[in-house]
């Protein structure tokens, strides 16, 4: 959240106060936690954040999927649903996997709070 990387930031500038004025912190912060909160985990285990499809809300019955095409990382999001998707509506995919997505509700929202 921007409040854990806040704190982080504040310990870091504690340690090294010399770097207090090398770059903006609070943009730092805010940039750090949304690529944490909103960007997609890499194949690496790096993350990024993608101009079109993190900008689709969470649902825990998406009407759209974000796909991995191959090793390289390339990402191609498919509009999926069996019942259309209606002009202007909202388009939706699941932050979390589909092995949470089929647990339980309660099961399924202490894993998301986890992430």
């Amino acid at each position: 959240t921007l409040e854990e990387t806040r704190r982080v930031v504040q310990m870091i500038l504690k340690d090294f106060p010399q770097f207090a004025n090398a770059l903006d912190w609070e943009l730092f912060a805010q940039v750090v936690s949304v690529v944490s909160e909103r960007g997609t985990r890499l194949p690496s285990g790096h993350r990024a954040v993608y101009r079109l499809s993190d900008l689709a809300s969470h649902s825990c019955s998406p009407n759209a999927v974000v796909e991995t095409l191959n090793d390289s990382g390339l990402r191609e999001m498919r509009c999926l649903s069996h019942t259309g998707i209606a002009e202007n509506e909202e388009i939706s995919v699941s932050y979390v996997s589909e092995q949470i997505l089929l647990q339980p509700l309660e099961e399924r929202r202490a894993n998301i709070r986890q992430r």
